[in-house]
């Protein structure tokens, strides 16, 4: 059979364009890439690879936003319905109701996604999803590059669940109480402890002084202990300078180890007032961009619907000043990520602002509020 030549050039460009269009991304293509890039996950989104609904925002797809903006049933709209099914699953074990919308409905998505791949709701869903996502962001370009600037944002060698503190909203007058030594209450925010005039350089040394029950309490802590030394050992680690802290999750509301750490920065113990002080803003204000995560894992799903929803601007969380002049997050790292996903502009309000002592290290900081929070009763989230 005799091809024409004019045909067959015309097919070669298309292939061209295509594959270009293939390669470009929505950040780098502009607002008229954007616009190809969502026309392309139209037509390639139900074909995508799988998106996690719990995937880390630093791993988001390049075409994620595209995928919200075109309009059409895929991935995105899977991941959205997995993210749904275990918040769900969540909530029917604390015996509460789930309603997987109930922050969006009013920004006009409103369809529950049911079934397989071509379910008329998950095709409504999708529809629904572009529009509001045209509402909130503009275009695919702006929603992407925020997406990467969030994960850009990650620490490498972050903070799991189980190592921070899981402060309530209602504790932050505790919080300062104890962070204050000069009204009877106060935990140690020195280098050293000090009990009736004797110095002790760590929190093994004190626990080992206390005796009776508090010994008693102890002793479950010392075979992972002994462990945790060797290995120092064997990794070359300077064991010079021994935990000041106690262990995440090592004390319990009541017990007389809690007591004696919650006390221990007061004048009557320590024999001095004023020196174990960190200020404490219940009513502090911080813009999104001055905020830093500590975790290393944020989900992107979670991230979304937050941003849809118009973000979280009364933070209800808690910070603390870092010596880099920003605030770094203990809770509440989605509702800052899907408030910066919404605009970065944002300033965030009802932000529990706390500022460590000058002099004391932002992580050594971290370890005692932790402390302090078990101490209250407040033990740490499952990663």
């Amino acid at each position: 059979m005799k091809i024409n030549k004019r045909i067959l050039t015309e097919a070669v460009r298309r292939v061209r364009k295509i594959i270009k269009e293939q390669e470009e991304t929505p950040a780098e293509a502009g607002a008229e890439g954007a616009a190809q890039a969502s026309a392309q996950a139209a037509e390639q989104g139900q074909k995508g690879k799988a998106i996690p609904w719990n995937l880390n925002i630093a791993q988001a797809p390049d075409n994620l936003a595209a995928l919200l903006f075109s309009g059409k049933d895929g991935p995105h709209v899977q991941m959205f319905m997995d993210f749904f099914q275990s918040g769900a699953q969540a909530a029917a074990e604390k015996g509460e109701e789930f309603d997987a919308l109930q922050f969006v409905k009013g920004k006009g998505l409103k369809t529950d996604p049911k079934g397989e791949l071509g379910d008329p709701s998950r095709a409504q869903f999708a529809k629904e999803l572009a529009q509001v996502s045209a509402n909130q962001f503009g275009d695919a370009a702006t929603l992407q590059k925020r997406v990467k600037e969030v994960g850009a944002a990650l620490p490498d060698t972050g903070m799991k669940k189980s190592e921070m503190p899981a402060l309530e909203a209602g504790d932050v007058q505790t919080v300062a109480d104890y962070l204050d030594d000069s009204d009877g209450t106060g935990i140690e925010l020195t280098p050293k402890y000090t009990i009736k005039g004797k110095e002790y350089n760590s929190w093994e040394e004190l626990k080992a002084a206390l005796g009776g029950d508090a010994e008693a309490e102890a002793a479950a802590n010392r075979k992972d202990e002994a462990l945790l030394r060797r290995w120092m050992k064997m990794a070359n680690l300077n064991e010079a300078n021994p935990a000041m802290y106690p262990k995440p999750g090592e004390l319990k509301k009541g017990s007389k180890l809690s007591k004696a750490y919650l006390s221990a920065g007061t004048a009557p113990v320590d024999g001095k007032k004023g020196d174990d002080k960190a200020a404490v803003d219940p009513n502090g204000t911080v813009a999104a961009t001055e905020m830093k995560p500590t975790q290393k894992n944020i989900q992107v799903a979670k991230s979304l619907m937050f941003a849809l929803s118009g973000g979280v601007p009364k933070f209800g969380g808690y910070v603390f000043g870092d010596k880099d002049g920003k605030f770094k997050i203990l809770d509440g790292h989605h509702r800052w990520s899907g408030t910066y996903l919404a605009n970065p502009a944002t300033t965030m309000t009802k932000v529990y602002k706390m500022t460590p002592p000058k002099g004391m290290d932002g992580d050594d900081f971290l370890k005692a509020v932790t402390a302090m929070g078990n101490a209250i009763g407040r033990q740490q989230k499952a990663d």
